[in-house]
């Protein structure tokens, strides 16, 4: 959006409606009088109570769903009882918290420490995963079945010397479970002689300590330790830290050949990032002396083996011989940290792993060593084999536990649906996009493609079920893991595998690149999907702090999304409920957005659309040559958007909804709807001379007292529908036919065949 001074912006926006100013910003204005209709409660804050183990005192405003909400200083990782802070200026360390942002209460923070040997002295140095201060941090996954990140982190000192690197990898589950992986490696031979300590620190608060003291052996599987409250006795409450074996188990190693299939990639589902990176050789002494390549992997690298209790909390040791010289080293570490009510629940979790339960398979075969079960993520993989469904038989089970399947090896881009005992499950779909999560591959492109996995949740009972995943036509959203915007994609049976029919980020809330179905060119760059103060760019101004992230459908015949945003000082919401079905005759979505004064918001108006169709300001650029308005009395208006020459009749105020239109392009044409607003407000629509961005602003000075605020707790709402359909060949004619019928039908109304 362009920025443009106070004075400038007020002279223009009092100007007549023919007038255009051929300066900074050349905007053409329409002052509409909007007949609104309530929308009802749909978009309220969400304020619930947390589902937290007896005695536990946490009482926060949950998420809907499962997201990391960008903080000052770092992420703040949510989903149901799972509540993180990951600091994006010390290592990506993780600290469990509860309470409200910014007061938060810090409960127990990790931290990889170790000591080097000096090369040149008997000096003993400190190194430190917190001494980074520029961590990597990749999001994996976000979604209500659960939350990834990983953290790639340089070893330094005190004097910034670097030693080595190493990451770190949580998956955040909504029963509290926290799965961790964590390894080190050092490198600079340089810097120091030997490595002569390592351990994983665990920091906790006052309020937690351990009932069991002295070393406790991590080479067992299946233990636990339970940290209680100090000043409670019925140990009721308390964090649990628990493994099933203290080192990797999972192997996902699963060649192509060894099912008669060749060609690259050599493995089904690409090896999973720590194996690659830390427990390989990768360091130029990988050739044996016969010049041979070593085994790949060796099992490089020491895990785990004991926990010893500190003054400050706990620390997880790694082996290490003090008479080697190992300035080479690597560190390996698996464990998993939770939440729980009492030792009966952290038992629970521990023996939901001692014994992993048997699927039986249709349609598809375990992935992985034993019975598929994945101990770095806490879930059972199956891969799809072919285009049949994929049938799991699950077993009866006596404790009934809760257990969580990732199916891979998924090829379609229709739905994925998935049931159990024919009742529809709610997936969390994911994919990389092709690009492999390898350390050897620095490709850092962002990936665009449909669900290459599907993630769910069951609960086991005390009899046996069925569940089914099969790939039909239909439409689904999709994470893009390893993506630096943290996308969705919106993909369907109609808009081809390849390119996505709309991108949604979490990075800044802005739709991107919507195409008409199987156009490889977008029609639309960005639409900004959330309210903000007209011409509005500050962070005061701008809602676009991430707060919450929730699908509430996600196929076969609809997708819906919620995203919630606040401005900077959280002044004021903004929540956009977005939907999109399969089978509507060209990509189309209904938005419904709300918007919501928490505290303050003192500026006159507030806008809920700005759509850039280009992405930059170059006229020979531009694939839209005209734009269309029509208000509710069918009087219409059109701009040229490259001459901003005007054409048609308009007045310059009207009430109930409008349509609007860019065309005519070969990629399409958009066709937009603004309808069922709440109260009677005058909304101004503007088209920008510049980028040719279409601004809707609702304006507020009608209703405003001194000084101008709106009131705490004060409520507005819009509903639009937005489609990109047709190509080139539309005529002016041809858009005031389809805007007539919309705003006489009240919806939308795209033909069902292009224009000949």
């Amino acid at each position: 959006m362009i920025v443009m001074l106070h004075k400038v912006r007020f002279w223009i926006m009092n100007q007549p409606l023919i007038f255009m100013l051929p300066i900074l910003e050349c905007c053409l204005f329409f002052t509409l009088s909007s007949a609104l209709v309530p929308m009802g409660g749909w978009a309220q804050v969400k304020v619930a109570e947390q589902l937290l183990p007896p005695g536990m005192t946490q009482s926060v405003q949950v998420t809907s769903g499962g997201v990391f909400i960008p903080r000052n200083g770092g992420f703040e990782g949510r989903i149901g009882l799972s509540h993180v802070f990951f600091n994006d200026s010390e290592g990506g360390i993780m600290t469990l918290v509860n309470g409200e942002w910014p007061g938060f209460n810090s409960l127990a923070g990790l931290d990889m420490v170790f000591k080097v040997q000096s090369l040149n002295s008997q000096d003993i140095i400190e190194v430190r995963q917190s001494y980074d201060k520029n961590p990597r941090i990749l999001f994996l996954e976000e979604g209500s079945e659960r939350l990834g990140l990983r953290v790639l982190f340089n070893l330094y000192d005190s004097n910034q010397v670097y030693h080595g690197h190493g990451m770190t990898e949580a998956w955040l589950h909504p029963d509290g479970q926290i799965f961790i992986t964590a390894a080190a490696m050092f490198e600079n031979r340089a810097a120091h002689e030997a490595v002569t300590y390592g351990s994983l620190d665990i920091a906790t608060s006052h309020v937690l300590k351990s009932f069991k003291k002295g070393s406790i052996d991590m080479t067992s599987p299946s233990q636990q330790l339970f940290l209680t409250a100090k000043d409670q006795t019925n140990d009721n409450s308390g964090l649990a830290l628990y493994w099933k074996t203290g080192k990797m188990e999972h192997n996902t190693y699963i060649y192509r050949s060894s099912f008669g299939l060749t060609g690259a990639p050599s493995y089904f589902r690409w090896p999973d990032y720590h194996r690659q990176a830390y427990t390989q050789r990768t360091l130029p002494d990988y050739i044996d002396s016969e010049g041979e390549r070593a085994p790949w992997p060796p099992g490089r690298g020491k895990f785990v083996d004991q926990i010893l209790q500190t003054e400050n909390g706990l620390s997880l040791l790694w082996p290490i011989n003090q008479n080697e010289t190992n300035p080479t080293a690597s560190f390996n570490a698996l464990f998993r940290l939770a939440w729980v009510g009492d030792q009966e629940n952290a038992r629970a979790f521990v023996e939901a792993e001692r014994d992993p339960v048997t699927l039986s398979v249709e349609g598809g075969v375990i992935h992985g060593n034993g019975k598929g079960y994945n101990d770095q993520e806490g879930c059972y993989e199956i891969r799809k084999t072919g285009d049949a469904p994929v049938e799991i038989g699950l077993p009866a089970d006596p404790i009934s536990r809760t257990i969580r399947l990732k199916f891979i090896g998924l090829t379609g881009h229709g739905a994925v649906n998935l049931k159990l005992d024919g009742k529809s499950l709610l997936p969390q779909l994911s994919t990389d996009g092709g690009i492999a999560d390898d350390p050897l591959a620095p490709i850092h492109d962002q990936p665009e493609g449909p669900a290459n996995a599907a993630f769910v949740t069951i609960k086991l009972t005390d009899k046996p079920q069925k569940l089914s995943l099969e790939e039909t036509e239909g439409i689904q959203l999709v994470y893009q893991t390893r993506d630096p915007r943290r996308n969705f994609m919106i993909f369907s049976s109609k808009t081809g595998p390849s390119w996505a029919g709309l991108q949604f980020s979490l990075l800044d809330g802005h739709a991107r690149h919507m195409r008409a179905y199987g156009h490889h060119d977008w029609a639309l760059t960005e639409n900004l999907l959330q309210w903000f103060a007209y011409m509005g760019y500050s962070p005061e101004q701008m809602l676009d702090q991430l707060r919450d992230f929730e699908i509430v459908k996600n196929g076969p015949d609809e997708v819906v999304f919620r995203y919630t945003s606040n401005n900077a000082n959280d002044g004021a919401q903004s929540v956009f409920e977005v939907s999109a079905r399969a089978d509507a005759p060209a990509m189309h979505i209904n938005v419904r957005a709300n918007f919501t004064v928490l505290e303050q918001w003192p500026y006159k108006s507030v806008q809920f659309f700005d759509v850039f169709p280009f992405k930059g300001v170059e006229p020979e650029d531009w694939w839209y040559d005209n734009v269309l308005f029509m208000d509710n009395e069918l009087k219409w208006r059109t701009f040229e958007t490259v001459n901003q020459i005007y054409n048609g009749q308009q007045d310059e105020h009207t009430t109930g909804p409008t349509f609007q239109g860019l065309y005519s392009s070969d990629r399409g044409n958009m066709l937009m709807l603004t309808k069922e607003f709440t109260h009677p407000l005058p909304t101004h629509y503007v088209i920008c001379g510049n980028y040719v961005d279409l601004h809707s602003n609702v304006s507020f000075e009608s209703i405003f007292d001194q000084p101008h605020t709106l009131e705490k707790g004060y409520e507005i709402g819009v509903e639009y529908e937005l489609a990109i359909w047709g190509d080139e060949k539309l005529t002016r004619d041809a858009l005031i036919d389809i805007g007539a019928k919309s705003l006489k039908a009240g919806t939308l109304v795209i033909p069902e065949n292009d224009i000949k």
